[in-house]
């Protein structure tokens, strides 16, 4: 079949996969043990890509990774993404530099100075793991001081005031949540209100929150629309690209977009061909007759969680595909714990 990728409408450019955190849910499975970050000629190559493509740009913006572990680099990115006249939106972080005021006012500052008008500031559940809820606080009230009310958002609010009602101003056990918000509805407002991705570290760490079914229930199903998706594609430092849905999975280089963009024939990202013509039918079937791949009794809880699961197997017994990108986010999977609960 005949398949391109259609230029972005909203786009993320990813200066690393570190992290302060190892969130649960991290769809990219960012931590601290990622250690590679772009340069300054990296992101200036990736931006000039972008600014052949803005017919169809809303907006970027910056995140990770944490993007603040490098504060200086981030600032510079804003200055030049603003430079080249992209449609800058914001700058993505969770806070974890913001233990006091004056420390948060500093990097905000910079980031203000560099020319940036808004940031999203990222608190969860997931996050609260690792971020005291006094940093989002800071974060919150410095970041308005600096930018404005409208300059600020909160990823996601209601999950501030949730939390915030515990009554903690230091990191919250997740298991602690789950048992006072109870693990039902828990899992309920993951998947509604947090628009939880079944991918990355989330297939893993919390496929247990959700009900499993075989893989056939998952036949018939077309990954076009996935990878396809022009919405919140993502750029890594590496200049792979990566749509929403699919980490993981490179659909080319960010560094010829032009080439990408024009691309029909898929035979040589097999993977990929066969996602787009059978759906993650097909790549069961192929993972089945050429690379020993096993069903999981268990079960899978959507089609990229079986998709994922395929793509760990084919990584892990040696397949070398150049769409299975990058290595280290599977490497990073092979460190996560089953989250071990009791339903309501």
């Amino acid at each position: 079949m005949t398949f391109q990728v259609p230029p972005p409408s909203s786009c993320g450019l990813l200066l690393s996969y570190q992290c302060s955190s190892r969130c649960r849910h991290c769809m990219y499975a960012c931590s601290p043990a990622w250690q590679t970050w772009a340069s300054e000629a990296d992101i200036d190559n990736l931006l000039g890509q972008l600014c052949v493509h803005t017919q169809y740009l809303d907006h970027l913006f910056i995140s990770g990774g944490e993007p603040m572990l490098k504060p200086e680099l981030t600032a510079y990115t804003v200055a030049r993404a603003l430079d080249l006249g992209l449609p800058l939106d914001y700058v993505e972080t969770n806070a974890f530099w913001c233990w006091d005021e004056e420390k948060a006012i500093s990097g905000f500052e910079l980031l203000r100075s560099a020319g940036l008008e808004r940031v999203s500031i990222s608190i969860s559940p997931f996050h609260a793991e690792f971020i005291p809820l006094i940093n989002t606080e800071i974060a919150m009230d410095t970041a308005q001081q600096v930018f404005g009310a409208d300059g600020v958002m909160l990823h996601s609010a209601d999950y501030f005031k949730e939390l915030h009602s515990m009554d903690v101003d230091d990191t919250i056990e997740f298991e602690h949540y789950l048992e006072k918000k109870g693990v039902d509805q828990a899992a309920i407002s993951f998947a509604g209100n947090y628009d939880l991705i079944p991918n990355g570290r989330a297939s893993v760490a919390l496929a247990n929150l959700y009900q499993r079914r075989p893989a056939s229930s998952y036949f018939g199903e077309s990954c076009i629309k996935e990878l396809g998706n022009p919405h919140h594609v993502n750029i890594d430092h590496q200049g792979n690209y990566i749509t929403r849905m699919c980490t993981g999975i490179v659909l080319g280089s960010a560094l010829n977009l032009s080439e990408l963009f024009k691309k029909k024939d898929w035979s040589d990202r097999p993977l990929i061909q066969h996602l787009l013509t059978g759906g993650v039918e097909a790549l069961y079937k192929w993972a089945i007759s050429s690379f020993n791949y096993t069903e999981d009794i268990m079960g899978y809880t959507s089609k990229c969680h079986l998709c994922l699961d395929i793509r760990r197997h084919l990584v892990h017994t040696g397949v070398d595909l150049v769409e299975l990108n990058p290595k280290s986010f599977y490497d990073e999977l092979e460190h996560v714990d089953f989250l071990n609960v009791d339903f309501d």
